[in-house]
């Protein structure tokens, strides 16, 4: 992973464990509204975030398999790239490429003119989810810290 691309975007504040979810819509709604909470969408209601988002899994699933999904939109109402992270209470149905069923989610929100940065960062996430390594620490860690600490150590960040 290019140094500090992901942990430059995803700060502990947008880390998020427990998530309540009774199906994807649920998953993905309260994930967003989280990370709305915290600002980082600036003055764009998570609303048209989530709107936005769900437009895009209309297109199909982006439930990558390994039980991870990376929800993500251009928007131009965002300020900048936002990535949040999100793990589900339980793993629920997502339309994964493999049939499994999520537990964890990163949404990766941006602007049209932000392009490269959005196809960087959900590169550098499947990449990262592929590693035998990380994807048992996301399929076994409910601690927000030590799946912030996680996403440093992915970026070289100790």
């Amino acid at each position: 992973m290019t140094l500090g691309l992901l942990a430059s975007h995803l700060p502990r504040a947008r880390v998020f464990t427990g998530l309540p979810a009774l199906g994807k819509e649920d998953l993905l709604r309260e994930l967003i509204h989280r990370t709305g909470d915290t600002g980082a969408f600036g003055d764009c209601d998570a609303t048209t975030v989530l709107r936005a988002v769900l437009k895009r899994e209309r297109v199909g699933s982006t439930g990558i398999g390994r039980g991870v999904g990376i929800p993500h939109c251009k928007t131009p109402s965002v300020p900048g790239p936002v990535v949040a992270y999100g793990r589900a209470a339980e793993a629920i149905d997502f339309g994964a490429t493999d049939g499994e069923p999520v537990h964890s989610l990163f949404l990766v929100v941006s602007r049209p003119e932000d392009a490269d940065m959005h196809v960087a960062l959900l590169k550098a996430i499947s990449k990262a989810v592929r590693d035998d390594y990380y994807a048992r620490i996301l399929r076994n860690t409910a601690d927000a810290d030590l799946l912030h600490d996680l996403f440093r150590d992915l970026d070289g960040i100790k």
